[in-house]
């Protein structure tokens, strides 16, 4: 993400956060016929996770404003990072996942220590 032309600026310059009491992660699963040969289509399997003390997750974004005709709008994207040990049965990415002040104060740049993709890699490390 820090990377691409796309969200650069933004990662560098507009991290936010924000709050889920849930988040949903889905897996392609192809349909079969009575055969149990595969017809070519798929349905999403999904599961709703939540936090195993159920606090709200928190999530970290960037964001950018612009003007779209009608004023100032304020448009986010979810930042991911590659799956944890549990939802890496489902899909190898997920929502970056902050816990705690320190994660929080890091990522919103209060900090002056480098967001790096080991530091991103660690907080996906968590259980959730």
């Amino acid at each position: 993400m820090h990377q691409l032309r796309t969200f650069a600026d933004a990662f560098h310059a507009r991290r936010g956060i924000t709050f889920a009491k849930t988040f949903n992660e889905g897996r392609e699963v192809p349909q079969t016929n009575e055969d149990g040969e595969r017809t070519g289509k798929s349905w999403t399997q999904q599961w709703t996770i939540r936090h195993k003390e159920g606090r709200p997750a928190i999530i970290g974004v960037i964001y950018d404003q612009f003007d779209v005709g009608r004023g100032p709008e304020c448009e986010l994207v979810q930042v991911t990072v590659p799956a944890n040990r549990l939802i890496s049965a489902i899909t190898d990415r997920m929502p970056l996942l902050l816990e705690g002040d320190d994660d929080i104060a890091l990522w919103l740049g209060e900090w002056r220590a480098p967001i790096t993709t080991r530091r991103l890699d660690k907080f996906a490390a968590r259980v959730v």
